[in-house]
């Protein structure tokens, strides 16, 4: 199975919510193709690293990917439920 390498998950982690470039939004990959938004992946840090570390894939915490949101208004959470929030797919405000 892909991963990400240990030093761009710390950097992702370290950098925020958001990309670098753009501020887009973004969201966590794991092994077992869940999708987690910023919240849970900041909660579960380290956890996280941990899996990554001990190449744990069967975890369902096993990063694979670190993902921006660009236009799926209906991605949510599979740890908490939450919506996750997109680029360009946000409902207007009035």
């Amino acid at each position: 199975m892909n991963t990400i390498p240990l030093e761009v998950l710390e950097a992702s982690l370290e950098e925020g919510r958001y990309t670098s470039i753009g501020s887009y939004p973004k969201f966590m990959v794991a092994g077992n193709r869940d999708c987690l938004c910023w919240d849970c992946v900041e909660a579960n840090a380290s956890e996280i690293v941990r899996t990554h570390t001990e190449k744990d894939v069967k975890d369902g915490r096993y990063p694979v990917a670190i993902e921006a949101n660009w236009e799926d208004p209906e991605l949510y959470c599979d740890e908490c439920g939450e919506r996750i929030e997109s680029a360009y797919a946000e409902p207007e405000t009035a």
